[in-house]
Protein backbone atom coordinates (compact mmCIF):
# COMPACT_ATOMS: atom_id res chain seq x y z
CA UNK A 1 0.00 0.00 0.00
CA UNK A 2 1.24 3.80 -0.73
CA UNK A 3 -0.49 6.92 0.82
CA UNK A 4 0.28 10.32 -0.38
CA UNK A 5 -0.86 13.64 1.93
CA UNK A 6 -0.63 16.91 0.29
CA UNK A 7 -2.42 19.86 1.39
CA UNK A 8 -6.20 19.42 0.72
CA UNK A 9 -5.25 15.98 -1.49
CA UNK A 10 -5.04 12.36 -0.11
CA UNK A 11 -4.31 9.05 -2.27
CA UNK A 12 -4.02 5.53 -1.04
CA UNK A 13 -2.57 2.76 -3.78
CA UNK A 14 -3.29 -1.03 -2.97
CA UNK A 15 -1.61 -3.11 -5.53
CA UNK A 16 -2.03 -7.19 -5.47
CA UNK A 17 -1.37 -10.53 -6.83
CA UNK A 18 -3.95 -13.26 -6.77
CA UNK A 19 -4.16 -17.14 -8.50
CA UNK A 20 -7.41 -17.91 -8.99
CA UNK A 21 -9.33 -21.45 -10.28
CA UNK A 22 -9.98 -20.80 -14.47
CA UNK A 23 -13.45 -21.21 -15.31
CA UNK A 24 -13.17 -24.33 -17.79
CA UNK A 25 -10.45 -26.20 -16.17
CA UNK A 26 -10.56 -27.94 -12.74
CA UNK A 27 -7.00 -27.64 -11.94
CA UNK A 28 -5.53 -24.31 -14.02
CA UNK A 29 -5.05 -21.03 -12.22
CA UNK A 30 -5.12 -17.60 -13.88
CA UNK A 31 -3.18 -14.89 -12.03
CA UNK A 32 -5.05 -12.03 -11.28
CA UNK A 33 -3.03 -8.03 -11.66
CA UNK A 34 -5.18 -5.55 -9.40
CA UNK A 35 -4.69 -2.52 -8.71
CA UNK A 36 -7.11 -0.07 -6.01
CA UNK A 37 -6.77 3.59 -6.42
CA UNK A 38 -8.57 5.97 -3.59
CA UNK A 39 -8.54 9.60 -4.00
CA UNK A 40 -9.51 12.42 -2.19
CA UNK A 41 -9.29 16.28 -3.15
CA UNK A 42 -11.90 19.45 -3.41
CA UNK A 43 -15.02 17.83 -3.32
CA UNK A 44 -15.10 14.63 -4.81
CA UNK A 45 -13.96 10.54 -3.80
CA UNK A 46 -12.60 8.74 -6.73
CA UNK A 47 -12.36 5.04 -6.61
CA UNK A 48 -11.12 3.43 -9.04
CA UNK A 49 -9.95 -0.44 -9.81
CA UNK A 50 -7.93 -1.68 -12.21
CA UNK A 51 -7.60 -5.65 -12.62
CA UNK A 52 -5.88 -7.23 -15.52
CA UNK A 53 -6.06 -4.24 -17.60
CA UNK A 54 -9.94 -3.64 -16.84
CA UNK A 55 -10.14 -0.26 -15.13
CA UNK A 56 -13.62 0.36 -13.45
CA UNK A 57 -14.01 4.08 -11.89
CA UNK A 58 -16.46 5.29 -9.72
CA UNK A 59 -17.05 8.82 -8.51
CA UNK A 60 -18.99 10.60 -4.76
CA UNK A 61 -18.99 14.03 -4.05
CA UNK A 62 -17.18 14.98 -0.90
CA UNK A 63 -18.80 17.94 1.25
CA UNK A 64 -15.64 20.36 1.34
CA UNK A 65 -13.57 20.30 3.98
CA UNK A 66 -14.16 22.39 7.22
CA UNK A 67 -11.29 24.70 7.96
CA UNK A 68 -11.01 23.08 11.97
CA UNK A 69 -10.35 25.78 14.66
CA UNK A 70 -7.59 24.66 16.90
CA UNK A 71 -10.20 23.38 19.11
CA UNK A 72 -11.70 21.04 16.55
CA UNK A 73 -8.38 19.88 15.49
CA UNK A 74 -7.43 18.53 18.81
CA UNK A 75 -11.17 17.07 19.43
CA UNK A 76 -10.65 15.14 15.84
CA UNK A 77 -7.03 13.82 16.68
CA UNK A 78 -8.65 12.45 20.09
CA UNK A 79 -11.99 11.14 17.63
CA UNK A 80 -9.74 9.63 15.30
CA UNK A 81 -7.25 7.78 18.30
CA UNK A 82 -10.27 5.91 19.29
CA UNK A 83 -10.72 4.64 15.00
CA UNK A 84 -8.92 2.14 13.19
CA UNK A 85 -7.33 3.89 10.14
CA UNK A 86 -7.93 0.92 7.74
CA UNK A 87 -11.99 0.24 8.50
CA UNK A 88 -12.83 3.85 9.35
CA UNK A 89 -14.73 2.82 12.89
CA UNK A 90 -16.04 -0.09 14.83
CA UNK A 91 -14.16 0.76 18.12
CA UNK A 92 -15.61 1.35 21.38
CA UNK A 93 -14.38 4.70 23.32
CA UNK A 94 -11.99 4.56 25.31
CA UNK A 95 -10.68 1.91 24.21
CA UNK A 96 -7.68 2.94 22.15
CA UNK A 97 -4.79 4.27 24.53
CA UNK A 98 -1.38 5.11 24.04
CA UNK A 99 0.91 2.16 25.69
CA UNK A 100 4.44 3.30 24.64
CA UNK A 101 6.83 4.72 22.28
CA UNK A 102 8.49 2.75 19.08
CA UNK A 103 10.99 3.61 16.27
CA UNK A 104 9.40 2.34 12.79
CA UNK A 105 11.63 3.53 9.61
CA UNK A 106 13.85 5.40 11.88
CA UNK A 107 10.55 7.66 12.79
CA UNK A 108 8.93 8.26 16.65
CA UNK A 109 5.73 6.98 17.25
CA UNK A 110 3.21 6.73 19.84
CA UNK A 111 2.01 3.03 20.36
CA UNK A 112 -1.15 2.92 20.94
CA UNK A 113 -3.38 -0.08 22.05
CA UNK A 114 -6.28 -1.66 21.87
CA UNK A 115 -7.22 -4.93 23.47
CA UNK A 116 -11.42 -5.04 22.36
CA UNK A 117 -13.53 -2.91 20.32
CA UNK A 118 -17.44 -3.21 18.94
CA UNK A 119 -16.71 -5.48 16.36
CA UNK A 120 -14.19 -7.99 18.08
CA UNK A 121 -11.06 -6.83 16.77
CA UNK A 122 -7.91 -5.86 18.42
CA UNK A 123 -5.03 -3.98 17.36
CA UNK A 124 -1.61 -1.92 17.95
CA UNK A 125 -1.14 0.81 15.90
CA UNK A 126 2.05 3.03 15.71
CA UNK A 127 1.12 6.71 14.62
CA UNK A 128 3.54 9.09 13.66
CA UNK A 129 4.78 11.57 16.35
CA UNK A 130 5.67 14.21 13.70
CA UNK A 131 2.12 15.10 13.03
CA UNK A 132 -0.76 13.41 14.94
CA UNK A 133 -3.07 14.04 12.22
CA UNK A 134 -3.54 15.42 8.89
CA UNK A 135 -6.29 17.31 7.32
CA UNK A 136 -7.75 15.47 4.34
CA UNK A 137 -10.94 16.00 2.06
CA UNK A 138 -12.15 12.80 3.79
CA UNK A 139 -11.31 14.60 7.03
CA UNK A 140 -7.98 14.25 9.33
CA UNK A 141 -6.40 11.21 9.26
CA UNK A 142 -3.41 9.94 11.11
CA UNK A 143 -0.24 8.75 9.32
CA UNK A 144 0.11 5.18 10.59
CA UNK A 145 3.39 3.49 10.63
CA UNK A 146 2.77 -0.09 11.67
CA UNK A 147 -0.40 -1.82 13.04
CA UNK A 148 -1.19 -5.13 13.93
CA UNK A 149 -4.89 -6.80 14.13
CA UNK A 150 -6.25 -9.76 15.67
CA UNK A 151 -9.57 -11.25 17.07
CA UNK A 152 -9.56 -10.29 20.48
CA UNK A 153 -9.43 -13.23 23.09
CA UNK A 154 -12.28 -15.63 23.47
CA UNK A 155 -14.02 -13.98 19.96
CA UNK A 156 -14.56 -15.87 16.64
CA UNK A 157 -12.80 -14.14 13.79
CA UNK A 158 -15.40 -11.51 12.77
CA UNK A 159 -16.27 -10.64 9.04
CA UNK A 160 -15.83 -6.76 8.41
CA UNK A 161 -16.25 -4.84 5.69
CA UNK A 162 -14.22 -1.51 4.31
CA UNK A 163 -17.00 1.34 4.24
CA UNK A 164 -15.29 3.26 1.66
CA UNK A 165 -14.09 0.35 -1.05
CA UNK A 166 -16.57 -1.90 0.18
CA UNK A 167 -14.25 -4.67 0.34
CA UNK A 168 -15.05 -7.98 3.01
CA UNK A 169 -12.63 -9.57 4.70
CA UNK A 170 -12.35 -12.13 7.83
CA UNK A 171 -10.41 -10.81 10.72
CA UNK A 172 -8.14 -12.91 11.45
CA UNK A 173 -4.55 -12.04 11.83
CA UNK A 174 -2.16 -9.23 10.20
CA UNK A 175 0.14 -6.63 10.03
CA UNK A 176 1.10 -4.29 7.95
CA UNK A 177 4.61 -1.62 8.55
CA UNK A 178 5.83 1.39 6.26
CA UNK A 179 8.96 0.40 4.39
CA UNK A 180 9.17 3.72 3.31
CA UNK A 181 8.44 7.25 4.59
CA UNK A 182 9.45 10.14 3.16
CA UNK A 183 8.89 13.56 4.62
CA UNK A 184 8.24 16.99 2.30
CA UNK A 185 9.17 14.98 -0.95
CA UNK A 186 8.32 16.25 -4.09
CA UNK A 187 6.24 14.07 -6.21
CA UNK A 188 4.11 14.50 -9.64
CA UNK A 189 0.36 15.42 -9.47
CA UNK A 190 -0.04 12.62 -11.48
CA UNK A 191 -0.38 10.73 -8.52
CA UNK A 192 -3.50 12.31 -8.08
CA UNK A 193 -5.28 11.69 -11.33
CA UNK A 194 -7.55 8.82 -11.43
CA UNK A 195 -7.03 6.57 -14.32
CA UNK A 196 -9.44 6.55 -17.52
CA UNK A 197 -11.85 3.36 -17.56
CA UNK A 198 -11.67 1.11 -19.95
CA UNK A 199 -14.55 1.09 -22.63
Amino acid sequence: MEEYFAPGRYVRYERSTTFVQAERSGCALVQVNQTKVQIAQGTRLVNATTKNGITTVSEVPLRPAHQSTAQETKQAGAVMAQLAPVWGGGWAPGTLSKVGEKTVGGEACDLMSSSASTVGIAMDLCVWRGIKTFLTPLGPKEIVLFSETRASPGTQPTTVTDPIVLNTAEILHWTEQAREFHINESFADAIFTPPQPTK
